[in-house]
């Protein structure tokens, strides 16, 4: 049995969407250099705003920590490059299509060498696909690579082109630069890195079912503020690497060729999500950046026509501009409406899985989640991510339900030692909280009997401390 007394007080800040038990093969490869005079192709020109600060590695350099760390540019302008936005879309796209784990790479391997793309531990019926008349939805649309499954055919790869063509996001004149310092170690080579870096799903319990398979797909949670998230690890993590994030717009076009009705609204629900979630990108997941939404704010559609030399192309002839077009039957709400439709049609274990898509990419959020650390993995086995997930805010028996780390609230100022450096404030469910003297954002000292306001966080040992302090005014 769990001992919930020795769970810490926060969530995980990654789940799994869990699988639907087989996908629908085969989808077949569509002919490439052909127009299909019956297919869907057009252009999406979809707005991305940032949510909370966005990361985005600089080129060649992911595993290249400098001081402080530089976004992605291109011509000397900060862009998102397009494979990335493509990476984003198609990872959505594989759970709303119900598609193989082609995202999980063969080289992913933690440090007690669980490679989590390998035969072993992804299901049967999941397996990447492999070859080009046997495809899932995801591989048909966005392309793939066809590999040999006799040893000595293994390096021969035919790759499939997709038909989604993805721009680089531009910049929008809101868009602002934003230096967040995050929490750092020193690596053994003296640099320092963030204590986000790549996952290392070297914890079986919190990756792998009872079968030995992997859980699903992962995705991150949304924070409800990434700044009181930073703050959990401060105790073991004192040191700072900046990063310069962006906030604002981003532009970016999507350019897309013979799809089928239902690979359109895929891709549209993809790229446009509904209200009340958001999608989660770039670096720093796991401590609350890259929240971000996007929305398709025009989308053309192309017929085709003979042109007085006899050849056949494409012209555009439908063009929607949102928001005029929300109503419009073939609008792109109409589309994305669709894909959601799909995705709720193919029975329960469908409902289940998107259930905890919207559960995890929840947007806005109304917690913050934390790593359990080192000292937990290395102690706790047998505890799956679901019962950690589950009972992690359980309370002994008897007791009243606890505010959660990163929670802001209210409380009176019941002891102060200047000399000593702390005081201690009553909090609304009566406990005492610790406050460093640090944490105090006035310039006058603490009074007895002062309402304050400030945030629930932890120390090293899990114990509750008050940070960014201030003082209620009347």
């Amino acid at each position: 049995m769990l001992d919930t007394q020795h769970l810490p007080l926060y969530k995980n800040p990654y789940d799994f969407v869990p699988l639907e038990g087989g996908i629908n093969r085969p989808c077949h490869a569509h002919p490439q250099d052909t127009w299909d005079f019956q297919a869907r192709t057009g252009e999406m020109v979809c707005r991305l705003t940032t949510q909370s600060p966005l990361f985005i590695h600089a080129e060649g350099a992911q595993g290249e920590w400098q001081h402080p760390r530089q976004f992605f540019h291109r011509n000397s302008k900060p862009v998102i490059p397009a494979s990335s936005l493509k990476g984003l879309i198609r990872s959505v796209a594989e759970v709303a299509a119900n598609a193989c784990l082609g995202s999980l790479s063969e080289e992913y391997v933690g440090r007690t060498g669980l490679c989590l793309a390998t035969v072993d531990l992804v299901p049967p019926e999941y397996q990447t696909c492999a070859r080009q008349d046997d495809l899932c939805f995801c591989c048909a649309l966005f392309g793939m690579v066809e590999r040999g499954a006799a040893p000595e055919e293994k390096e021969k790869k035919a790759p499939l082109a997709g038909r989604v063509f993805f721009a680089d996001g531009e910049a929008g004149s809101d868009t602002r630069l934003v230096q967040v310092e995050m929490p750092a170690y020193r690596t053994r080579d003296g640099s320092l890195a963030p204590v986000t870096g790549q996952p290392r799903p070297s914890h079986g319990d919190f990756y792998l079912d009872t079968q030995g398979h992997i859980l699903g797909r992962k995705f991150y949670y949304h924070h409800q503020d990434y700044r009181t998230t930073r703050e959990f690890y401060r105790p073991d993590f004192p040191r700072n690497l900046v990063i310069e994030t962006r906030e604002g717009s981003f532009t970016f076009k999507v350019h897309f060729e013979n799809l089928s009705d239902d690979e359109l609204a895929i891709l549209a629900y993809s790229l446009h999500l509904e209200d009340g979630i958001a999608h989660h990108f770039g670096f720093g997941k796991a401590l609350g950046l890259g929240a971000v939404k996007i929305e398709i704010t025009e989308m053309s559609l192309w017929s085709f026509q003979t042109s007085p030399q006899g050849i056949v192309g494409p012209s555009r002839f439908l063009s929607y501009k949102l928001p005029d077009s929300s109503q419009r039957t073939e609008s792109p709400g109409y589309w994305a409406e669709k894909g959601r439709r799909l995705w709720g049609s193919r029975g329960p274990s469908a409902d289940q899985a998107r259930n905890k898509f919207l559960e995890i990419l929840k947007w806005p959020q109304t917690e913050n989640f934390k790593y359990p650390g080192r000292d937990w993995f290395s102690k706790v086995q047998g505890v799956t991510l679901a019962e950690y997930q589950g009972r992690v805010h359980q309370m002994a028996p008897g007791t009243a339900a606890q505010p959660q780390p990163g929670t802001r609230l209210r409380g009176t100022v019941k002891t102060v030692s200047p000399e000593r450096g702390f005081a201690f404030v009553t909090s609304p469910s009566g406990t005492d909280v610790y406050v460093p003297l640090r944490e105090v954002r006035d310039q006058e000292p603490l009074q007895l009997g002062q309402e304050v306001e400030f945030t629930l966080g932890t120390d090293a040992q899990g114990r509750h401390q008050a940070r960014a302090v201030v003082i209620v005014r009347r």
